[in-house]
């Protein structure tokens, strides 16, 4: 009875939400817009409550399309469901404890509703159901995957971060999803989830683990890209300053001392800063890397020319114009020729543009696994509320003598323990209603426990 029930709700929560707009909406950068500025514990609920909205919504009209006649109770808990549902949504800006209260008051009330319309459809369009959700389940994986591929590839032609064990990782995961298709098109339904559901086990780890590598160096490889260049260009503007100040100084036979004092200033702040840079990004193991190349030969550069133009801040405190042009003209020289070691680079405009698109598709990705999980965290909501519903009925069929004593205590001892080690493997990320909810079905257990 327990695994019929949870069959049947767990089929209609797939037909009712993996084809939905919700899950593109997740799934979409579009989507995330705004997540920024949302905590994980805002995000989750307002996907937790989108998703019984449309699980609710959709499955009534599976009953109507399909001519099922709900019983008056039932009636009643559709409209306390929806009801609840709204007070949910007009709570989640203000108080998302609240809301999700109210949104998994609204799951639990709405259960035997869904499990009655799905025992009262037919059973050839169950199947087609099953299928139907299944292939919507397995074009999303697809796609999903495909596309962050794409990104991936095209991050490492920005960056020239290694990315292979990540994009192998993918790829494995696509062909065993192809293959999981490949199957349902032939109406095993059973082997097409089984494997559907090795393929994402067996690539959890491994894509979180390289994602994990991958987007460090990545991150690392294209900041030392972004502070190089717009290092260089602060060089080319001093450079530049200098070399009018040279010009001032032929024409006029003197310039202010605050003028020379102030290059000599800006050499300093920008020798601190690559130092700072150096300091912060160790070699790389490619020590011909032309970025950290020319970032060594910048700072040498600046070392340099400060000499030169504190000799002629020197100069022109003695009223030395010729003394303060002659070193003055060293630094310019020093300077011109480690930019003209950049050249190679397409720098600064070009090669920083890549750089910053690189570290703008990592930004997305990083995004979208943010909102991946907290779409997981609002499906372990899901479950949880199926999980509770079905307790509290079979403690009511226990107290009425249709379930004996041993049974229901086995049943209520596994469940717990299940649910602790739930809790145990959730991560230092997962919102806080979400661990409440968790304990409250264990207090209820503990208080319900004949």
């Amino acid at each position: 009875m327990r695994s019929r029930i949870m069959r049947a709700l767990a089929m209609l929560i797939l037909v009712a939400l993996m084809g939905m707009p919700v899950l593109t909406a997740v799934a979409s950068p579009q989507g995330t817009s705004d997540a920024g500025a949302e905590s994980m514990a805002e995000k989750t609920a307002e996907i937790y409550v989108k998703r019984i909205t449309i699980f609710v919504n959709h499955t009534l009209r599976i009953a109507e399309n399909h001519n099922i006649t709900l019983p008056s109770d039932l009636e009643e808990k559709v409209n306390t469901t929806l009801t609840l549902l709204a007070w949910a949504r007009a709570n989640l800006s203000t108080n998302v404890t609240l809301a999700v209260e109210l949104a998994t008051k609204a799951s639990i009330e709405f259960a035997p509703v869904a499990d009655y319309v799905w025992n009262n459809l037919p059973s050839d369009v169950k199947k087609e159901m099953q299928a139907r959700a299944m292939e919507i389940v397995i074009n999303k994986r697809i796609e999903m995957l495909t596309k962050l591929e794409e990104k991936l590839r095209m991050a490492q032609n920005l960056s020239g971060v290694n990315m292979s064990r990540l994009i192998e990782a993918i790829n494995i995961t696509i062909a065993k999803l192809e293959e999981a298709k490949h199957l349902l098109e032939q109406g095993n339904i059973t082997g097409a989830r089984i494997i559907m559901a090795k393929a994402l086990k067996e690539a959890k780890h491994e894509v979180r683990i390289s994602y994990r590598v991958v987007y460090k160096e990545a991150w690392k490889c294209a900041s030392l890209n972004i502070l190089t260049l717009k290092l260089v260009d602060h060089v080319f503007r001093l450079a530049d300053a200098i070399n009018r100040t040279i010009q001032a100084v032929n024409e006029t036979g003197n310039v202010s001392e605050d003028i020379i004092a102030g290059l000599a200033a800006r050499n300093r702040a920008l020798y601190n800063m690559a130092v700072r840079i150096l300091e912060r990004y160790p070699a790389p193991e490619n020590t011909s890397d032309p970025v950290y190349t020319t970032l060594e030969e910048i700072v040498a550069a600046l070392n340099t020319s400060q000499m030169y133009l504190d000799l002629a801040v020197n100069a022109s405190e003695a009223g030395n114009p010729a003394w303060v042009e002659t070193n003055l003209t060293l630094a310019l020289d020093v300077l011109v020729q480690a930019l003209n070691e950049t050249k190679n680079l397409q720098m600064p405009l070009h090669a920083l543009k890549r750089a910053e698109k690189a570290v703008h598709i990592m930004e997305r990705i990083r995004s979208r696994m943010e909102h991946m999980r907290a779409s997981k965290y609002a499906a372990i909501s899901i479950m949880l509320d199926r999980k509770f519903e079905h307790l509290q009925r079979m403690y009511e069929r226990y107290q009425n003598g249709m379930i004996p004593e041993w049974r229901i205590r086995a049943v209520f001892t596994a469940e717990k323990l299940e649910l602790e080690q739930l809790k145990a493997s959730l991560p230092p990320d997962t919102p806080e209603w979400l661990i409440e909810k968790i304990d409250s079905i264990i207090q209820w257990i503990d208080t319900h426990m004949p």
